[in-house]
């Protein structure tokens, strides 16, 4: 049986400006804190992030 095409709008959505959470070791949260600026942690963390991407 065929499966016929793909349908406008499906698929997987983008995650671009979404809210996504995950849970670091304190070790490693702390390092990120000694080592990048920032006003929050949140801030650092996307600075780590950034880095890290840079570096590829």
């Amino acid at each position: 049986m065929n499966r016929g095409g793909k349908r406008s709008n499906s698929g997987r959505k983008k995650i671009e400006g979404k809210q996504v959470k995950f849970i670091l070791e304190h070790s490693v949260l702390k390092i990120i804190c000694q080592n990048f600026e920032g006003n929050t942690i949140s801030e650092k963390i996307k600075k780590c992030i950034e880095k890290g991407l840079k570096n590829d």
